[in-house]
């Protein structure tokens, strides 16, 4: 569960993506809880017509050569959605599996060729949010 700083963080995220408000086209998020609680905060903070559903992307997920004695797990979207997350449950993750051998380099090889697929998906179209760790882009 993220701090209560962060969760007053992303209210005004929130709220300053919807006054006056922002097309936001697509939010895009790790599948790791806490920045599935960041984005489903801001989001739900946002002007009602501009709430997107939120798209679990495994490219975003942290170094995996942290987690090289076991896959990590993650709550599948339906279950988040469930539980009264903003999710896009038809949404698929454009990296299903996870190369636990992965060196540093693969990983930012990794985040660069999706924010890049992104930045080109949405040229024109409107905004969109990705939340990963230690950081949050807004194109």
């Amino acid at each position: 569960m993220i701090s209560t700083t962060a969760y007053c963080d992303c209210i005004l995220v929130g709220k300053r993506f919807g006054c006056p408000p922002l097309k936001i086209s697509a939010v895009y998020s790790s599948p790791s809880l806490r920045c599935v609680e960041t984005a489903d905060y801001i989001v739900k903070c946002m002007a009602p017509e501009v709430k997107p559903d939120i798209k679990i992307e495994n490219c975003l997920f942290e170094w995996n050569g942290w987690h090289r004695a076991s896959p990590p797990t993650f709550i599948p979207p339906s279950d988040l959605k469930e539980q009264g997350f903003n999710i896009d449950v038809t949404y698929t993750s454009e990296m299903l599996a996870f190369d636990l051998m992965e060196s540093l380099n693969d990983y930012y090889e990794r985040s660069y060729k999706f924010c890049q697929s992104l930045i080109e998906k949405y040229n024109r179209v409107g905004m969109y949010c990705w939340l990963s760790y230690y950081t949050t882009y807004i194109y």
